[in-house]
């Protein structure tokens, strides 16, 4: 059975779709040159479509923390989309003699991989992934609940009633329109370090 309405939008053959990692928006590359993002549970298109590739696009894909795409084209180049401003980010990856049919991301995001019909595979550095760091600060962004530091890691989540509002102006965030709720993140601990929390815990605390 069919979910919802049918996802109309796109000029000319949908030639390549993808879920992101949540599921709760789906992309998808066209033949009218389009690269466009759905809310799911609406059917309607996220924002404006990702313009910029000068032909066909064939194949798309969510990075593993939903925050980017990649696309591939029949320009022979691959792009790489913020999901958020929905602007390209980077230069187009060059070097394909023959269409890019396929794309994907590697499990860190930080790679990715992509096939041409002209027999090669090739495997490219997300532009400025390495000099990222990882930390919460004015860089950080919420995105569907999560706040993510400025490499699109995953720091902590927002629950939906709290949500509403949420700004980060510097090292902390408020909630509330009325009554501003400061987030104590001085002993925020994420990604690996996340295990070190159990060891500082004392006995009877929670």
């Amino acid at each position: 059975q069919q979910h919802g309405p049918s996802l109309e939008g796109h000029n000319g053959w949908v030639l390549s779709v993808a879920f992101s990692p949540d599921g709760r928006r789906i992309v998808s590359g066209s033949d009218d040159e389009t690269v466009r993002i759905w809310d799911v549970e609406t059917g309607q298109q996220h924002r404006p479509s990702l313009e910029g590739h000068d032909n066909w696009v064939l194949s798309v894909a969510f990075s593993p923390d939903g925050r980017w795409i990649v696309s591939g084209s029949h320009d022979k180049t691959v792009r790489i989309w913020d999901v958020e401003t929905g602007q390209q980010h980077g230069s187009s990856l060059e070097g394909h003699d023959g269409s890019v049919w396929s794309v994907a991301f590697s499990p860190d995001g930080r790679r990715i991989v992509s096939g041409s019909d002209d027999n090669t595979v090739r495997i490219w550095d997300l532009p400025h992934a390495n000099s990222l760091d990882m930390s919460f600060g004015e860089r950080s962004r919420m995105f569907d609940g999560w706040i993510r530091g400025p490499n699109s890691e995953r720091l902590f989540w927002v629950a939906p009633h709290l949500q509403r509002g949420l700004f980060p102006p510097f090292q902390t965030l408020f909630i509330g329109r009325y009554i501003q709720t400061r987030l104590d993140v001085s002993k925020l601990v994420h990604g690996e370090a996340w295990m070190s929390v159990r060891g500082d815990r004392t006995e009877g605390s929670t």
